[in-house]
């Protein structure tokens, strides 16, 4: 975990900031890219992270993602999730939910201890 990522919310080793246009209703706003959305440049590794070494690199960017930036948002990073999205409590093998957690009785995504 960084200063930047203080709940280790972003993927390790993925600095992905993209600035979004200078005028549009977003404009000033930032978001962050689940690792489930193509971001330019930038492997998507679907929680992951051999899946992403294995494919080949996104030359475009998800529709979602290129909207926000088209509307002034910029991406901030992208964010871990559940190995190809199939959980609901943020625990993975590739990525220690305990290094994430917020409080002991929440987990980085806010669901409690069960």
């Amino acid at each position: 975990m960084t200063e930047r990522d203080a709940v280790g919310a972003f993927v390790p080793g993925v600095d992905a900031n993209i600035e979004g246009a200078a005028e549009g209703p977003l404009a000033g706003l930032t978001f962050a890219a689940k690792d489930l959305f193509d971001v330019a440049g930038y492997p998507t590794g679907g929680g992951n992270p051999d899946w992403g070494r294995g494919k080949p690199v996104p030359t475009a960017h998800a529709w979602a993602v290129q909207t926000l930036l088209d509307a002034g948002a910029s991406l901030i990073g992208k964010t871990i999730t559940d190995e190809v999205s199939l959980g609901i409590l943020g625990d993975s093998a590739h990525f220690r939910s305990e290094e994430r957690r917020v409080g002991k009785e929440c987990r980085a995504r806010g669901w409690p201890d069960q």
